[in-house]
């Protein structure tokens, strides 16, 4: 409504919007709708900005150049209506997704054309007894702000966050105008094994000299699953806006949750291993995004449902 637009691709019912993952549901009319969540938390309640236009099972919903017109149950200020006209469908999206046969989950290396040196993308891999050499992500998305936990040569720690896919070119630049880098060291890392428990701080201000949306200091504590498959909960602190909750605002599953199904499967069907997670205390929103993985491992698929940004 207040005339300002942006470019979102929704993928699997999600969306993501400045930073934050949305859930498109729908209703019992088939119309869909979402929450807005930490976006309008002045409001007595959450609103949910719901389109009157009917979504059949089976369809993809609007065609290309088609609007969707969106109303908000609840007045919050540039919410009061949303337009969103498809630009483009699921056969055209030009994003590239690895072929894998379930063979091939294992660890190595592809070459990536767009480098003129010896840089190369590796796919994930799972690792269930630790944090360090797993890779969580958002929207089934590496590079999406993804999480990497990683060792370097001397058996160091370190930990970065990921803005290496290009759709992060679609989110604000930097407070003083440049581009968001490609990679964001955690600081002042804190690890405890026994309670799976991660801290660190992106510090905006300290390394890249300005803020970002008006943020200088970011700081994390995740708490892990016990087989580090998704992120059960913690706390995103933001220096100058409400705290973001993991399993809620933020759903972040292992990167590698193919190659662990393809482990887990053997020994249980889908129906137990979500059973599982959920005894492990994963949110719907995470069960979501688990199930998704599960039902395409279970249905052989010949490409992964994550895109690797290789």
């Amino acid at each position: 409504q207040n005339g300002n637009s942006m470019k979102i691709k929704v993928q699997d019912h999600f969306f993501l919007f400045l930073g934050q993952q949305y859930d498109i549901e729908i209703d019992d009319n088939n119309r869909p709708w979402f929450s807005w969540g930490i976006g309008a938390r002045s409001a007595r309640r959450i609103p949910k900005q719901i389109s009157n236009m009917q979504i059949l099972p089976g369809s993809i919903g609007p065609e290309v150049g088609e609007v969707l017109e969106w109303t908000v149950d609840v007045h919050v200020a540039g919410h009061d209506m949303t337009t969103w006209k498809r630009l483009t469908t699921p056969d055209n999206l030009g994003y590239k997704f690895s072929s894998l046969k379930p063979t091939a989950f294992a660890a190595y290396h592809v070459m990536n054309n767009q480098l003129n040196n010896d840089t190369r993308s590796v796919i994930p891999t799972y690792h269930g007894n630790t944090i360090w050499g797993n890779v969580f992500c958002q929207a089934f998305c590496v590079g999406l702000a993804s999480y990497h936990f990683e060792t370097d040569e001397d058996g160091n720690h370190e930990a970065y966050i990921s803005y290496e896919n290009p759709r992060t070119s679609e989110w604000p630049n930097l407070d003083n105008g440049m581009s968001i880098p490609s990679r964001v060291p955690f600081r002042n890392i804190q690890w405890n094994p026994e309670r799976r428990v991660f801290k660190g701080d992106i510090c905006w201000l300290e390394d890249q000299g300005t803020t970002w949306n008006g943020e200088s200091k970011w700081s994390y504590e995740m708490q892990f699953n016990r087989t580090f498959l998704f992120i059960v909960s913690g706390t995103c602190s933001l220096s100058d806006r409400d705290d973001h909750q993991f399993g809620r605002d933020l759903v972040y599953v292992n990167a590698a949750l193919e190659q662990a199904f393809l482990e887990f499967l053997c020994d249980c069907d889908v129906d137990q291993f979500l059973i599982e997670s959920a005894t492990q205390h994963a949110s719907t929103r995470t069960l979501q995004m688990i199930r998704a993985v599960a039902l395409s491992v279970e249905s052989n698929s010949s490409e992964s449902i994550f895109d690797f940004n290789l």
